[in-house]
């Protein structure tokens, strides 16, 4: 028996975790969304202030600057034609991020054999 019935005989049992929403990993993908689009939110703020935002941004279709997924929608569109349009440039960007990370991790690895 739900210890809630026994406070109160005639209300009705509390629903299952899973009919609530989901329980704990639904609460945390919740919140993780809420984060993720207010990051969205800030990041295009500041694209807009410091005037780094596309000329071709929101011409294909309309973009509601409060939608944080229609934004990260458009960004991602974004940076995929600027991927189409400089592939020499997207190479060295992924050859110069192969290279940090590699660098990272013998750091790190360095750091842990002398520590």
């Amino acid at each position: 028996m739900d210890p809630s019935t026994k406070l109160h005989p005639h209300a009705p049992p509390r629903p299952a975790s899973s009919a609530r929403g989901g329980g704990l990993r639904a609460t945390a993908g919740r919140s993780l969304g809420r984060v993720a689009g207010r990051t969205v939110l800030w990041l295009h703020g500041l694209a807009d202030r410091h005037d780094l935002v596309p000329f071709d941004f929101g011409k294909e279709a309309e973009v509601d600057t409060a939608d944080p997924r229609a934004l990260a929608r458009e960004w991602w569109r974004q940076a995929r034609l600027w991927a189409d349009y400089n592939p020499e440039e997207m190479f060295a960007l992924k050859a110069g991020a192969l290279a940090l990370g590699l660098a990272l991790i013998v750091l790190i690895v360095l750091v842990g054999a002398v520590g």
